[in-house]
């Protein structure tokens, strides 16, 4: 999903360079800033209530707060207030693969069958699609503008949708992540890149063959893309390269949030966590099976999967800034 700038350890490191931390605390060593350490504190993964026992897809977290989610029989869920509600009565029809919002009130979901709906004011309504192949991924970049991918490519721009040549034709491509209106990035199945820039799509030669299923950038210099058995390629401003994964399982979708914060999930309860040196392996609470991840900020975000299994990654930002003083000191 979309990347979310973190200022808070900005706003450590300045404390600290500055000397207000001696004087505030005298004798407590600094906190280590994100940026000066590989390892960002720990959070947890918890079970959330969820919205009953509908497989969910996707799911794309505006804020902390705020977010959407969909799945199996057209199934969309809001959260809000603390909870998980599923706004339009689930029914025996298609499948809904990707959501994804411009604000908490205006956004897009596609899915099988070309299968599209609209949400402007917080109100879902089906929309017909310009063809009626599968899509797979879709990425909202404001009230006007969004791309949708899967066995083709399509514009959406001043209200209505376009079908657009695709270089990868008759090859799905199963995520989109947008960086601007003028650029952006697909990737899909056979190893299969696109760049988006100078107003089309080309194909981005890549030393991978197998699926890529999802992909997050954190900025126009750097990207993550996953896929299957277990594959992990990395974008450093010039070229996709498959960085050593901790499993050979299938991997379903990436969230970062920085360049020292990127979360994928997969197949069977699979969570992985990069830290800006390695990928490593999360424990969690349940083994469902990960469909969409989607980290709000480096504090909290939530992951969505099988069986409508909803977790909710926590942090506390204060345990990460605010010295633990021990009687004496």
């Amino acid at each position: 999903m979309r990347p979310r700038i973190l200022a808070s350890s900005l706003i450590v490191g300045a404390v600290v360079a500055s000397g207000l931390w001696a004087a505030i605390s005298p004798g407590v060593a600094p906190p280590r800033t994100l940026a000066a350490t590989a390892h960002a504190p720990a959070g947890n993964w918890s079970i959330v209530p969820n919205t009953g026992s509908i497989t969910l897809n996707s799911v794309d977290m505006v804020s902390p707060g705020e977010g959407w989610a969909v799945g199996e029989q057209g199934t969309i869920a809001h959260y809000s207030g603390g909870t998980w509600q599923v706004v339009n009565s689930a029914f025996e029809g298609p499948i809904l693969n990707s959501v994804s919002m411009a604000s908490a009130g205006e956004g897009w979901a596609v899915g099988n069958g070309g299968t599209m709906a609209h949400c402007t004011g917080g109100t879902w309504q089906f929309v017909a699609p310009p063809a009626g192949n599968r899509l797979q991924s879709v990425y909202s970049l404001s009230a006007t503008e969004a791309w949708a991918v899967g066995d083709y490519i399509i514009h959406y721009k001043d209200g209505a949708w376009q079908q657009v040549n695709s270089p990868a034709a008759g090859n799905r491509l199963n995520g989109v992540a947008m960086l601007s209106v003028d650029e952006g990035w697909a990737v899909g199945n056979e190893g299969t890149v696109l760049h988006y820039t100078g107003g089309q799509w080309a194909l981005v030669r890549t030393q991978h063959n197998t699926a890529l299923t999802a992909i997050s950038m954190v900025s126009p210099s750097e990207g993550w893309a996953v896929g299957i058995p277990g594959v992990i390629l990395h974008y450093d401003g010039s070229t996709w390269q498959s960085v050593t994964s901790p499993t050979t399982d299938p991997l379903f979708s990436v969230s970062a949030t920085s360049s020292r914060d990127v979360w994928a999930t997969g197949l069977g309860g699979l969570l992985l966590h990069y830290d800006g040196n390695s990928w490593e392996t999360v424990t969690a609470p349940v083994a469902a099976s990960y469909k969409s991840i989607s980290i709000a900020s480096a504090f909290d975000g939530m992951a969505v999967g099988s069986g409508g299994v909803v977790l909710r990654y926590h942090r506390d930002a204060t345990r990460m800034f605010l010295p633990v003083v021990t009687k004496g000191q």
